[in-house]
């Protein structure tokens, strides 16, 4: 019979929401059971940045003599930005007994996103200067399930307003899940 050791992760990818407080990871000791063992658990940054998206976590984690899981806790952060989902790296690594790291050692943890963004549907828009206007796309991402509202203005660039085009200001307001809205400039 094997008497060796080894730990990993019972998954390679965990997935938690931003609106949930944290996400408990399954770290897994193969072979003998028999004894206590110790292996080291981190996180790092993926697309995630810890302390705004989610809580830094190191901690040593132990099994005791016949336990085969262990749970860690690493802790999500809730913010008001749209920024997509995101990872964080999920590392086992450093057992104090020198017992290696299964095939299984690191996981990725993806937060998914519950904020919307706000965005042109292009970088750069052109139009004739015998056209009389230019129509705006905004396009909503993300969870779209309430109303939302964005303001917008113009500012000269190379064009100067009363000559060029005519300024504007205003807000769009998307209801629940509604994900296209324009604005027209005039041009001059």
């Amino acid at each position: 019979l094997d008497n060796d050791v080894s730990f990993r992760f019972e998954q390679p990818n965990y997935l938690a929401f931003e609106t949930d407080p944290s996400v408990t990871i399954n770290i897994i000791r193969i072979g003998q059971t028999n004894g206590t063992a110790s292996v080291r658990f981190a996180t790092s940054d993926g697309t995630a940045v810890a302390g705004q998206d989610y809580t830094f976590t190191s901690v040593l984690v132990e099994f005791a003599d016949g336990q085969t899981n262990q749970l860690v806790t690493v802790p999500i952060l809730d913010d008001a930005l749209g920024e997509g989902n995101e990872t964080v790296n999920l590392n086992l690594f450093d057992p104090l007994s020198g017992n290696p790291i299964g095939n299984q050692g690191t996981a990725i943890l993806e937060i998914i996103d519950n904020d919307d963004t706000l965005a042109f549907n292009r970088l750069e828009y052109e139009v004739n200067e015998n056209q009389s206007n230019v129509f705006i796309t905004v396009i909503r991402q993300g969870v779209s399930s309430g109303p939302i509202t964005v303001n917008y203005a113009t500012t000269n660039g190379t064009a100067t307003a009363g000559l060029d085009y005519t300024n504007v200001t205003g807000m769009l307001l998307f209801s629940a899940f509604e994900t296209i809205k324009q604005f027209t400039i005039p041009i001059m």
